[in-house]
């Protein structure tokens, strides 16, 4: 086994010479790997700390290639103060991981857990992320030079996070899509993300930059509202309601502070791609917005809450245990073995790529009666989950809110009413008949 910790390299004198990781702790994990903060060590007494992320060891060596090196590929290109940078893709120890920038920080997850964010905080929050996605759609891709037109598709509190001096960066790019991904049937067979931050169109097949848009438009709505405004709904009658209901939640808000804010939050929520706001004129606005709001700015916030939450956070990680390296492992880089051309395929085995959360997944052979299950047996709402978009081979996309309106499924649902009202027909008439011969 690969994995066999026994079998990672040992430090020896030797390998001063080579680039060299010394593991120190565990920084989060999930469905895709474990990300590690670690020290990395060169010649001439060089160190450097960095973020590593291995796949899980669910995944094949050749799934986890593939998936670490769209990543590597997106966050290479992009040039932006808000995405982290990398050292690319190594082996260590018998294993694919990309080597990140370290950046310490607490998510806005967490952040609005313990307190409220101020109005010109998430302003300055939300501008900074909107002005990194308007920069990934237009980096240019080092093959051709033109723009990598790069989408996250899983925009959410986890996945920003806020350094104590108030910087911003956004992270996990795992299920990010762009002009160099070539993810051929992968974005077609499955749609990924997080829940209640999909957009509507989704659910369609539609990949665009204002799933992006919509999905930050979900983020501020939940940091100045305090509740998610999802799951989403690929019913436009049932969007539109819950538009409706966010507005006069909104209204009760400190948005109300900054004349035209709530309708704008509201427009980065709408159901059409084309009513929302562009990452430009979402960055923009925002950082106006951010100069009239009430309350703390970025940097003055996190200087406050974001020192105290780390120390929380490292506690949590080191009492969960379960990590797959311990503490002062060392790995040393090792060549690459010849893994041939890369050619994208997604099976249905395939886990998600996205997220540090995944839960679990659902294939495409499942009954849609189990696909429901399926997602309302999930707990956590960060959960990146992998949603089949059709479950046959006439139908749509499953609606997780709206099921009861599909066709087919009322058609699966009537025949399994049929089938219990059959069954409990026949315990009435054994039942009855039990009883009239024993009163014989």
């Amino acid at each position: 086994d690969h994995r066999d910790l026994h079998s990672f390299p040992t430090r020896r004198s030797s390998d001063l010479l080579e680039r060299q990781y010394t593991i120190i702790e565990a920084l989060g994990s999930g469905g895709m790997g474990t990300v590690y903060l670690a020290r990395r060590e060169g010649p001439a007494g060089f160190s450097k700390q960095v973020a590593i992320k291995l796949a899980s060891e669910r995944m094949t060596e050749r799934e986890a290639l593939m998936i670490l090196a769209d990543e590597a590929r997106a966050l290479g290109v992009i040039r932006h103060r808000a995405i982290v940078k990398t050292d690319g893709l190594v082996r260590l120890g018998g294993m694919w991981a990309l080597v990140m920038e370290y950046v310490e920080g607490v998510n806005l997850h967490a952040l609005g857990e313990t307190s409220r964010v101020p109005l010109r905080a998430a302003l300055m929050t939300v501008s900074e992320v909107a002005g990194a996605l308007h920069a990934a759609q237009l980096s240019q891709s080092p093959g051709d030079g033109g723009a990598t037109g790069l989408i996250h598709r899983d925009i959410k509190p986890a996945n920003l996070l806020i350094t104590p001096f108030g910087d911003v960066k956004i992270l996990d790019f795992g299920i990010s899509l762009s002009a160099m991904s070539g993810h051929g049937t992968r974005s077609i067979d499955t749609i990924e993300g997080s829940v209640a931050y999909l957009a509507p169109e989704r659910f369609s097949g539609v990949e665009g930059p204002k799933a992006d848009i919509y999905a930050l438009g979900a983020v501020l709505y939940e940091v100045l509202v305090g509740e998610a405004f999802g799951p989403t709904v690929s019913q436009r009658k049932a969007h539109d309601t819950r538009l409706a209901q966010a507005g006069d939640s909104l209204a009760a808000t400190e948005a109300a502070a900054c004349v035209g804010l709530r309708d704008f939050i509201l427009a980065m929520l709408a159901y059409e791609p084309s009513h929302r706001p562009t990452a430009r004129e979402v960055e923009r606005h925002c950082e106006t917005w951010a100069t009239q709001a009430p309350g703390l700015g970025l940097r003055d916030y996190a200087e406050l809450a974001v020192p105290a939450l780390i120390d929380q956070e490292r506690y949590r990680i080191a009492v969960s245990g379960g990590q797959l390296l311990p503490e002062g492992t060392v790995l040393v880089e090792e060549s690459a073995p010849n893994t041939g051309p890369l050619v994208q395929t997604w099976t249905p085995r395939t886990p998600s790529s996205g997220g540090m959360g995944l839960v679990g997944h659902a294939e495409p052979a499942t009954s849609p009666i189990e696909i429901l299950r399926a997602l309302l047996s999930q707990q956590e709402p960060e959960t990146v989950h992998r949603i089949p978009r059709s479950y046959g081979p006439e139908t749509g996309a499953l609606n997780t809110e709206h099921w009861l309106e599909d066709s087919t499924m009322v058609g699966y649902l009537a025949w399994f009413a049929g089938i219990t009202l059959l069954i409990a027909l026949g315990l009435c008439v054994f039942v009855v008949a039990q009883m009239m011969g024993g009163m014989q």
